[in-house]
């Protein structure tokens, strides 16, 4: 009986434990002065690598992100194009050759797009979702022991009512279960414009147990980066 006890607790401490996270990692060139940065470009968000692209959701996790660059202001953001799906119209027909992507797809290799080169950037920042998973972990059924406030009476020998509460352990039967969670990461890489060098990046990932919508959990990791270019950028 105590080493089915001991399982079952040992059980719920890893499960606990397991659906939370929070890993952000970030990298600088201490031999870039972010100081003489004036204007930066940033690419739209990939959402390729996380599976999300062309969905409903891709949508909006583009339009949070841009929304958000309007609030830097210690430098001049230039947005790319927002890339908008459209259908053919009648007599249109596919292009042969599309403009190369800013990643070329199986290699680590990145071009700077001409629209930075028109924008006289001096820093160029590709941001790409590289998680966006929902899944859950099952909680066995159980008996938790729970509490609650019991009312008693009595009478003194004046013959006076009085009241009082003492406390009740009870135990409650609980279920199997399924317990939601999400996981998103987001990557930001910083690349000098004039050389190509990559001069900071971070990846930010985190994992909210109890949750089935990543926006949430997207949209603070979008709140963080903002935040962290804007103190970069003021130094």
């Amino acid at each position: 009986m105590k080493i089915r006890t001991l399982l079952f607790f040992l059980f719920f401490a890893v499960a606990s434990v397991m659906p939370g996270l929070a890993e952000f990692t970030e990298w600088q060139d201490t031999n870039y002065d972010f100081s003489k940065v004036k204007t930066v470009y940033l690419s739209g968000m990939d959402t390729s690598e996380a599976g999300v692209a062309e969905s409903v959701r891709d949508q909006k996790y583009k339009d949070d992100y841009r929304k958000k660059a309007g609030k830097i202001k210690v430098v001049k953001v230039v947005m790319a194009p927002r890339e908008q799906p459209r259908a053919l119209l009648p007599g249109e027909t596919i292009p042969s050759e599309k403009a190369a992507p800013a990643v070329t797809k199986g290699a680590d290799v990145v071009t700077i797009p001409q629209g930075a080169v028109d924008a006289k950037a001096d820093i160029y920042i590709l941001a790409k979702m590289t998680q966006c998973d929902v899944d859950s972990y099952l909680v066995p059924a159980h008996t938790e022991w729970k509490s609650r406030q019991v009312e008693e009476n009595y009478v003194d020998k004046d013959g006076k009512l009085h009241s009082f509460y003492r406390t009740e352990n009870y135990p409650e039967y609980v279920p199997d279960h399924d317990v939601p969670y999400v996981t998103v990461g987001v990557q930001f890489q910083w690349f000098d414009t004039k050389t190509g060098k990559l001069v900071a990046s971070s990846e930010d990932v985190r994992r909210r147990n109890s949750e089935s919508n990543p926006s949430s959990v997207y949209n603070r990791i979008i709140d963080r980066f903002y935040k962290n270019m804007k103190d970069t950028l003021e130094k």
